[in-house]
Order: structure tokens, then sequence, then C-alpha cells
């Protein structure tokens, strides 16, 4: 209650609106929360793609495998749905850079995130 000068004012169902905007603020931070995890976890995956490719075309450098590396390296990321930036051989190393997109669908909307990661192996001595 609110008092003016013998007038009474009584506010009624504002309680209700601001419990309605917190849960509504709680909401939207527990979703950029979902998201940020999303896009994180996401990008430790791309991270661990590039590094098993750049590992499993440093074996076909030295020849355990019949395919050419950065055949092999198209070959694998084209099945994690990546897409291969780079792939070069220098000197005994293998360079690799891929990325990966991902869709994101929010109330009819759609957003696309490109992560990039890049490995390089070289042979133990």
């Amino acid at each position: 209650m609110v008092y003016f000068k013998n007038i009474v004012v009584v506010q009624r169902g504002a309680g209700t609106l601001l419990s309605l905007g917190i849960v509504g603020v709680a909401l939207a931070v527990l979703m950029l929360i979902s998201v940020a995890g999303h896009v994180g976890s996401k990008q430790l995956e791309v991270q661990a793609l590039a590094d098993r490719i750049a590992l499993v075309s440093d074996d076909a450098l030295r020849g355990k495998t019949p395919t050419p590396p950065c055949q092999l390296a198209e070959e694998i990321s084209a099945k994690n749905s990546a897409e291969l930036d780079t792939c070069r051989i220098v000197e005994r190393k293998v360079f690799i850079e891929l990325h990966i997109y991902i869709d994101f669908s929010f109330l009819k909307k759609t957003a696309t995130l490109s992560l990039k990661a890049s490995a390089a192996a070289e042979p133990l001595r």
C-alpha cells in the first residue's frame, strides 16, 4: 500500500508481474548457459577430431597405411561432418586445419556457428 495525503492506493498484481519477469530472466540465463556449454563441448570435439586426423595422417606419412596422408585426412573429416581447410606436410610434420558448422534453432530462427581447430603431428624420435 502506498499513502498519498489521505488517499490509499492499493497496488495489485505487481508481485505477479515481478515474479514473471524474474522467471523470464532466469530462463534466458539458463538458455545462454546451455548454448555456451554446447558450443564449448563441440569445440572440444572438433579439437579432438583435428588431433586424431593429424595423428592418423602422420601414421600414413610414415607408411603405416597405403593411403596418402592428406587424402586420408579428407576422408576422415568428411565422415565426421567436418570440412578440411588445409593439410600440409612440411618436412616430416603434418599440419591439419578444419572447421565444422553447428546449427542452433530457437523460436523458428536458425543460427550457424563455425568452429575451427588445428593440429600438428610429428614422428617420435
